[in-house]
């Protein structure tokens, strides 16, 4: 039905399971790339009616493999979606000084530097699944090259706050007097610095910049070292301009009936599904402060494992997902406060 409601009638007593299964081939079984909802216990049928919820969930998700889009001639990038903690790999072939890996909450970054074919095996346990990729440079070594340096336009700097950078090449090292940043004014190199992790590809520039004004920045020959040891040879140059703090909105959210026996984790999603802000529900209110103007969505789930990441479940191994609820809400404004209410009862039912 479209509401999603079912009603079965005059079953014989006895025990039964119930399952609720997609069949996009029409084959009349479950299979493993299809959704899926079950209850945990047999239902016992004694002449009373009985009353089931279902959540569906997609199963266990199997790694993907694929090129990101290449930018230089020197190196390769690859990126393998679908990753969480139960995935684990290997590579064969290839010298470690050869490759660098970044893991984020869902993916595995791949980057290689070598014209020698080599082999990335991927195990996931938890679902019985182990695959061996082949993995060659489709273009040539070329030591000269380099990879650009660009702003993240979805982080915008506030007057006073950091810019972020990203490079399709993990850094070591940002070199403070090689790099020159110019406005109207010729700013002071002294008031502003470089934060960053070695081996991560995005680092922030941390300065007091004038709100409305734009800012040229260049980092000449030798600035930025990456972990295969090569640097620019060539001047990188980029800009950003600098926002008023009134561009931005707030959002405000109170979360109702929490009786704190649960491990709850809730994620500020963007309109692409990005996470914008995360965190444990310890507090009753949470403040989130200076979004640009957009719809976010709430995410809330229980944090069975703790591992900080929304769970699906595992028909196989009788492993519901973890509850999980989406509020939408209105849309963010400009120089706005957004106030919410998310009400947790559902969680304890």
């Amino acid at each position: 039905s479209e509401d999603g409601k079912y009603e079965l009638k005059y079953l014989a007593e006895g025990e039964y399971q119930a399952i609720i299964l997609e069949d996009k081939n029409f084959n009349l079984k479950w299979d493993a790339d299809e959704k899926i909802a079950f209850v945990d216990q047999p239902i016992l049928i004694n002449g009373d009616s009985s009353t089931l919820q279902f959540q569906v969930f997609d199963s266990e998700p199997i790694p993907q493999l694929g090129f990101e889009k290449q930018t230089a001639l020197f190196q390769q990038k690859m990126k393998l979606e679908r990753v969480d903690n139960t995935v684990s790999f290997s590579f064969l072939g290839i010298d470690s000084s050869d490759y660098y890996t970044i893991r984020t909450k869902d993916s595995l970054f791949l980057y290689f530097n070598t014209l020698d074919t080599f082999e990335m095996v991927v195990d996931k346990p938890l679902v019985d699944y182990s695959d061996t990729s082949k993995v060659y440079n489709k273009r040539g070594l070329d030591s000269t090259g380099f990879w650009g340096i660009y702003v993240n336009n979805e982080k915008k700097t506030l007057f006073s706050d950091s810019i972020a950078f990203e490079s399709n090449v993990p850094l070591v090292e940002v070199i403070h007097d090689l790099v020159n940043i110019s406005d109207t004014s010729k700013i002071d190199s002294t008031l502003y610095s470089f934060n960053y992790e070695e081996g991560e590809s995005t680092f922030y520039l941390k300065g007091k910049w004038e709100a409305g004004n734009k800012y040229d920045i260049e980092f000449l020959p030798g600035a930025i070292k990456t972990v295969f040891g090569q640097e620019n040879q060539d001047t990188i140059r980029s800009d950003f301009q600098a926002i008023d703090v009134d561009e931005f909105g707030n959002i405000y959210i109170t979360f109702k009936n929490n009786k704190g026996s649960k491990n709850l984790y809730f994620e500020l999603l963007g309109n692409k599904e990005e996470i914008i802000y995360a965190n444990n529900i310890t507090d009753s209110l949470v403040i989130i402060e200076t979004l640009l103007p957009n719809t976010y969505t709430v995410h809330v789930f229980e944090d069975e494992n703790e591992n900080q990441n929304w769970d699906t479940g595992n028909f196989m191994k009788r492993k519901q997902p973890e509850k999980q609820e989406k509020t939408e809400l209105s849309a963010l404004r400009a120089n706005w406060d957004l106030e919410t209410e998310i009400d947790l009862s559902n969680f304890y039912d």
